[in-house]
């Protein structure tokens, strides 16, 4: 096969199919007729000699060929896509494009009100919009270009074509009301499982990481209460026995405003690793370069932060 006979144009048409499944949607992707895309798929399976689509229940299947073809094109194409990119010059305080950012509760609280900020400074004519995020549906929105980063904590099965970059760990951290009656005993595993406990998780069937950890030792504590959002743990538990375990997030901030007391877990748990995902084909856009810029530069006074809170703040755990 001679490159020069390849319209790079059957190879954006070859990706988008191989990305949304669907003539139409590819069609949709790129900016084309559903004709043309499916003229296109003609000319790519007479090029190749394969049908490298096969129309399934589920959408077009890939054949083995189209799934060996597609790394390397999807590759070979961020990177073209890169170099244009970088050569366009990007002026915050000119532009008046609109950016998707994709957090969910703990990490806005952490990231947007001081991002906001920042951003209404230098890109005034621009508009910044938060999307909740799950890994169920994150990497899809990144693909699509419905939103141009988002930060996931523990970011599983990162698919290619999708950059995950880590920028910040946060420990696990249990908080109780300061007049709760375990900060009156020695408090191991045993005590700490003879307590009701506050679970936050989307659901009431969703198995958080501390679970995870006391299911490998054969144990299991008594959930109480499941609640979606970490943001209103502070008030349930504020003049109850509950205890919370969860990442340590704004816990620092509350823990003074609620009368509550903070303790390390009696056992071990992994740190949580909070990552900032972005689509490689849009990686090296100026823009999406520069948004991603005030989440690291965040993240970094975030973990400065912690560590005064923490200091200044030492008495908040108990002994």
């Amino acid at each position: 096969m001679n490159l020069r006979n390849l319209d790079l144009n059957l190879l954006l048409v070859f990706d988008a199919i191989m990305q949304e499944k669907q003539v139409s949607l590819a069609a949709q992707r790129i900016g084309r007729t559903q004709s043309a895309v499916s003229h296109s798929l003609r000319k790519l399976r007479a090029i190749f000699k394969d049908d490298l689509f096969i129309r399934t229940s589920g959408g077009m299947g890939p054949t083995p060929l189209a799934l060996e073809l597609s790394a390397p094109i999807s590759s070979a194409l961020a990177d073209i896509q890169g170099v244009l990119d970088s050569h366009i010059e990007f002026i915050p305080d000119q532009t008046g494009r609109t950016f998707n950012v994709g957090v969910y509760d703990a990490t806005s609280y952490l990231f947007l009100p001081s991002i906001i900020e920042r951003f209404r400074n230098l890109a005034p004519k621009a508009t910044l919009n938060g999307f909740h995020v799950s890994e169920e549906n994150v990497f899809d929105l990144l693909r699509t270009g419905q939103i141009d980063c988002a930060i996931i904590g523990n970011p599983a099965n990162v698919p290619d074509g999708i950059s995950s970059e880590e920028i910040f760990t946060e420990k696990f951290v249990c908080a109780v009301d300061k007049n709760n009656p375990i900060l009156d005993k020695s408090i191991n595993l045993e005590t700490y499982l003879s307590y009701p406990h506050l679970h936050v998780a989307r659901d009431s069937t969703t198995s958080g990481q501390v679970d995870i950890e006391l299911e490998k030792i054969g144990l299991k504590r008594n959930v109480l209460s499941t609640v979606p959002h970490s943001l209103v743990v502070p008030k349930i538990i504020s003049d109850t026995d509950l205890i919370v375990t969860i990442g340590e997030g704004a816990l620092y901030d509350f823990a003074e405003g609620y009368d509550l007391k903070l303790f390390n877990p009696p056992l071990s748990i992994p740190d949580v690793k909070f990552s900032l995902l972005s689509d490689q084909r849009t990686k090296m856009d100026a823009g999406n370069k520069w948004l991603r810029s005030l989440f690291k530069e965040r993240a970094a006074e975030i973990k400065q932060e912690k560590q005064m809170l923490y200091n200044e703040n030492a008495e908040l755990f108990a002994k």
